[in-house]
């Protein structure tokens, strides 16, 4: 079995507030559908109230929760990660994990690569902008820093944003060291 994760962070690892993304950007975006379509996702039970479009198109829907009693349609429910991995321990396919922080961390030990848009602004400062409470930012689990990991490919890219200017950032795609 092969377990990625997706994610799009900041600088401070923070990956979203009130149950959105911290930051939207459209080559992310797109980047997301190219890598995950066709593939297996898997997310949590707010990560699914968030969506904007459900199911993902072309994709295979996996929501991990212990509180879900009814299956959404286009969905397939599983009450946690080992039941999750039980099941699809003979798949051959990536699967992609894609949040939120707590799906995140439940799964560190099993991913292996994990394909990291880095956006070059700290969250913090983020909300400062918009007014916003510290205590609603979401960050990547801090398990990734219990693994060590190669930056296998790195690219640089910059966007024009409506709301935060000139945004640099980075799709890195990281190996986990054995």
């Amino acid at each position: 079995m092969k377990i990625s994760a997706i994610a799009c962070v900041t600088s401070d690892m923070c990956i979203g507030i009130d149950n959105r993304l911290i930051m939207s950007l459209k080559a992310d975006m797109k980047h997301f559908k190219e890598v995950t379509g066709g593939h297996v996702v898997v997310m949590g039970r707010n990560t699914y109230e968030s969506l904007p479009v459900k199911p993902l198109p072309g994709r295979t829907n996996i929501i991990i929760s212990t509180t879900m009693d009814e299956m959404p349609p286009g969905f397939f429910v599983f009450k946690s990660v080992e039941d999750f991995l039980n099941h699809f321990k003979e798949y051959d396919e990536e699967i992609f994990v894609i949040g939120g922080a707590k799906i995140y961390d439940a799964f560190m030990p099993y991913i292996d690569k994990i394909y990291l848009t880095h956006v070059h602004c700290n969250g913090v400062a983020m909300l400062n902008n918009i007014h916003a409470n510290y205590d609603r930012l979401v960050k990547f689990p801090s398990s990734l820093f219990d693994y060590e990991w190669d930056i296998h490919r790195s690219i640089d890219n910059m966007a024009l944003d409506r709301n935060w200017g000139i945004v640099h950032y980075n799709f890195l795609t990281l190996i986990k060291k054995v």
